[in-house]
């Protein structure tokens, strides 16, 4: 998609998706990531947080953890 919307050849790509983003470059023939942060998205530590609490999901966990 980079090479496709700026014309580079060789364009570096700061790939942001949730809480995960990643430095992506073409280099030595082959796509490579030279840099990531992979944080755990909030809804997912809500959800986690709430079964470690052994929290039912109805309505939804957040909401159960603020109860509790």
């Amino acid at each position: 998609m980079g090479r496709i919307v700026t014309g580079a050849d060789d364009p570096v790509v700061l790939y942001v998706s949730d809480s995960n983003i990643q430095v992506i470059a073409y280099s030595e023939g082959r796509y490579r990531i030279f840099g990531e942060i992979i944080d755990i998205a909030v809804g997912n530590c809500l959800d986690r947080f709430a079964r470690v609490l052994t929290l039912s999901n109805d309505p939804s966990p957040g909401y159960n953890i603020e109860q509790a």
